[in-house]
């Protein structure tokens, strides 16, 4: 059976039932296909387990959060000094 063939007759009532403000776009595509969010979710969890062995990091905690944050800093201005350029 194709995954856009899976019945969703349940979630489609629960994404009626919701306000109209919290209907995204995303949540409309996952309420037709629920493999979809399963999917992000595998996806995240294996960009984080490479990212987390690339810089030899066990966990993230406070100090990983400020060396991310240093990191950031430095490529926005990176890009500013590139933008700057004539």
């Amino acid at each position: 059976m194709a995954v856009g063939t899976l019945p969703t007759r349940g979630v489609e009532y629960t994404a009626e039932a919701l306000r109209p403000s919290e209907r995204s776009r995303l949540w409309r595509k996952l309420s037709r296909n629920p493999l979809a969010l399963l999917g992000g979710v595998m996806v995240f969890r294996m960009a984080n387990a490479a990212a987390r062995a690339q810089l030899g990091w066990k966990t993230i905690g406070p100090r990983e959060v400020e060396t991310v944050r240093g990191l950031a800093r430095e490529l926005v201005a990176s890009l500013e000094r590139e933008g700057r350029r004539p």
